[in-house]
């Protein structure tokens, strides 16, 4: 199967930033008594998607010519759905500083990885 080179590091990158979700709502103290099903549903949804986003990272790392290629692509997709989760979950409020913050971080990550 022939895939984009990228694909991989895509994947990795939105698994990585849904296991930090998961992260984070199993920290929740919302879910007390017995929703304390729910931190540990998340919690395990948490080491699986990690698991997956590392495996995901190590295809990337085999398919693409350059490590730092990978890099970067995981990177910068996890920054940008971390950024996206954060304000659909949470209600973060994120000001135009952080939006071109990231867009900044991630020319810096494109000017490193060319």
């Amino acid at each position: 199967m022939i895939v984009n080179k990228s694909y991989f590091a895509v994947l990795a990158g939105t698994f990585a930033a849904f296991g930090s979700l998961f992260g984070k709502l199993s920290g929740l103290e919302a879910f007390k008594g017995y929703l304390f099903v729910c931190r540990i549903l998340f919690f395990c949804l948490m080491i699986v998607s990690n698991s997956v986003s590392l495996t995901m990272f190590t295809k990337a790392l085999h398919n693409s010519l350059s490590s730092l290629y990978a890099t970067v692509t995981c990177a910068a997709t996890n920054y940008i759905i971390s950024g996206c989760l954060g304000i659909f979950f949470f209600q973060e409020e994120t000001s135009s500083l952080w939006w071109c913050g990231i867009g900044l971080i991630l020319f810096g990550l494109n000017l490193v990885a060319r």
